[in-house]
Parts: C-alpha cells; structure tokens; sequence
C-alpha cells in the first residue's frame, strides 16, 4: 500500500488558462530521480467510489531535494481542477516517487528522448536528472505536439539543460487519423541513436517503439495499451 506524504504549495505561477507550474515543499526528502513522478490524491471521490488523483512528473533536478516542480495542465477531470486551484501554503497530499523512465548508465552516446503532449514533462524530467549527465552533449529532444498546448518554446527551452539539441515539430491533435503517420514520418527521419526514450500518447510511443524503436524505454501518459488490457 503506497503511504501517503505531503508537501506544502511554496509557489505558483499560471502560465496560462489552462497550465500551471507548483513548486512544492515535501513534508520529509523524497530522495527521487531525474524521470519519476508523484501521484497527487485531490480527495475528491468519484461516482465509482474511488479517488481523483493524478500523475505528475518532477520537472526539477534531482540534485535539489528541499523543492520540486510540476507543470499540471487543466483537463475535464475533477482531479486537474483541484490542482488548478491551490494557493500557496496549501497541503498537497500524495504518495511517491515512483517511475521507471530512468537514465540506465553514465556511458555517453547518442540519445533521443521523444515526447507527445504533456510527455515533454517526463522528458524534462529525465534530462534534468544527474543520471543523463553525460547523455547530454550527445542528446535530442523531440517534442510532438500540435500548436499552443501546454508549454510554450520559451518555457521548456529554459528548463532544458545546456548541451541539449531542442526540436518541436507540429503533431496533429489526440484522436486525428493522421496523427500516428504524422509522427512516424518524423521519428524515421532523425537518424540513428543509440538509446531511445519515448513519453507521452500511448497509441503514438507504443508504435514508434515496435517499429522504430525496439529497444525504447517507454512512460504512457494516457491511451496506455497495457492498461486497457488489463
């Protein structure tokens, strides 16, 4: 059973109507690593009975505990909205870290880590880690997103780390029939890379990976095919 933590809201700043960025006080050190997430409980029960909660990754480094930040983008659920109206000072439930979108050694060589949507956090995320160090001089970033959702250019540019090539290249919405095509003409056409890391739509990342990519590592943030298997 996950034992529930909290954090205080030290900062906020709305980006936009619909996106978000918390700095969070944990209660005790999370001791997390570049990649991993935080699993946040609104309280907020559900006609099913269950609890709203919601998955987000640690934006920041990893070389700094006392503080992590988020990006929450607002959706139709009661779990997005709850978080898109703290104030600072607020206790934030939650349970973590978990994830394991993690750099796997320190040997430098060319890497891709590819993110749709709101993946670019995962992606983030992974990048600030010390772990990816000596990944970056050698890295990609590739973002597939359509145009003005979540993060602005400006935005994840300066969360980058130095040394990081950046490339956003415009994706069709969730749900369009092009949009699988759209993405898999992109992703054959970057090149080689020795370890791949894909984050974000599952029915995007899961069929780079069996077709491109066999060897990627993969973090869903929806459309997983795992859980609607289950």
């Amino acid at each position: 059973m996950a034992v529930q933590k909290e954090a205080r809201v030290a900062h906020l700043v709305d980006l936009s109507g619909t996106t978000r960025i918390l700095e969070l006080e944990p209660a005790e050190p999370l001791d997390f690593v570049g990649g991993q997430y935080l699993i946040v409980n609104s309280g907020i029960v559900l006609p099913d009975g269950k609890l709203a909660k919601r998955a987000y990754t640690i934006l920041s480094s990893d070389a700094r505990q006392e503080r992590v930040v988020m990006a929450v983008r607002r959706l139709d659920g009661p779990g997005s909205a709850w978080m898109c109206t703290r104030t600072v000072g607020d206790q934030l439930p939650f349970s973590g870290p978990w994830g394991k979108f993690l750099a796997d050694d320190a040997t430098p060589r060319r890497t891709l880590v590819l993110a749709t949507d709101t993946g670019i956090t995962a992606a983030l995320g992974l990048i600030a880690g010390r772990a990816f160090e000596p990944q970056r001089a050698h890295a990609t970033l590739v973002w597939l997103v359509e145009d003005g959702y979540f993060l602005s250019d400006a935005f994840v540019g300066a969360a980058l780390c130095s040394g990081v090539t950046y490339r956003r290249h415009p994706l069709p919405r969730v749900g369009h029939p092009e949009r699988l095509g759209e993405a898999q003409r992109i992703a054959g056409s970057l090149g080689g890379f020795d370890r791949v890391f894909l984050a974000g739509d599952g029915a995007v990342v899961h069929p780079l990976r069996e077709q491109l990519f066999p060897a990627a590592r993969v973090e869903c943030y929806f459309n997983n095919p795992g859980k609607k298997s289950a």
